[in-house]
């Protein structure tokens, strides 16, 4: 499936599709409704050369309020399986869409692009590394939201992306380092283990 992005005045045959009688649909998405996003649709079927027929469906999109793009934006979504109603192919981009957003986040949070190799099996094992720490960060979401009891906050977490988690993670671990070190400080004992293991890394190093 293929779409190209517009906003809704740089196209005559599409203004016209949405000032004429042509079945255009509101659809509008199932989750958290009260952020519902709301289309407008209209799909015909046509053939393009090297394609055979296909099915275009130009799709509106009132944006919400708050979005950094005002107005209304339209997607053109092409697709092989002419048999889909309207609904069918807005929600499969829909989906794709969050495919999009994975590949996007290991490169730009996990370092999916900072690979710097020749040999495939160590490629290999590297993205093994990503996706194994793509999914500790979403049991880590997991543990967060179990342990909250404020709908609040639990809506803030569902919507955290990979590099929020990140963000969130990394806090956790500096103040539980922070408390351990202060309890080390407390005691004597404590204190001569915390400085052994300090020059035992400064060696190291």
């Amino acid at each position: 499936m293929a779409k190209k992005n517009h906003s809704t005045d740089d196209n005559w045959y599409v203004d016209s599709l949405r000032r004429s009688q042509h079945p255009i649909r509101r659809l509008s998405a199932k989750t958290n409704p009260k952020r519902r996003r709301v289309y407008r649709a209209y799909t015909e079927v046509q053939g393009v050369s090297g394609l055979d027929d296909v099915s275009i469906t130009y799709s509106w999109k009132q944006n919400m309020k708050g979005s950094r793009k005002c107005g209304e934006t339209y997607k053109v979504l092409v697709s092989n399986e002419t048999t889909l109603s309207v609904a069918e192919i807005i929600e499969i981009y829909e989906l794709r869409w969050q495919i999009e957003l994975f590949f996007r986040e290991l490169k730009s949070v996990l370092g999916f692009s900072r690979y710097r190799g020749t040999d495939f099996r160590s490629f290999e094992r590297y993205i093994d590394v990503l996706l194994l720490s793509f999914l500790f960060l979403e049991w880590y979401r997991i543990c967060r939201m179990n342990s909250e009891t404020s709908r609040k906050k639990k809506g803030e977490i569902i919507r955290l992306r990979t590099h929020g988690l990140l963000v969130n993670l990394c806090y956790e671990i500096n103040v539980e380092n922070a408390e351990f070190l202060q309890q080390s400080l407390d005691n004597e004992n404590r204190k001569r283990s915390l400085v052994e293991i300090i020059e035992g890394l400064l060696k190291a190093s």
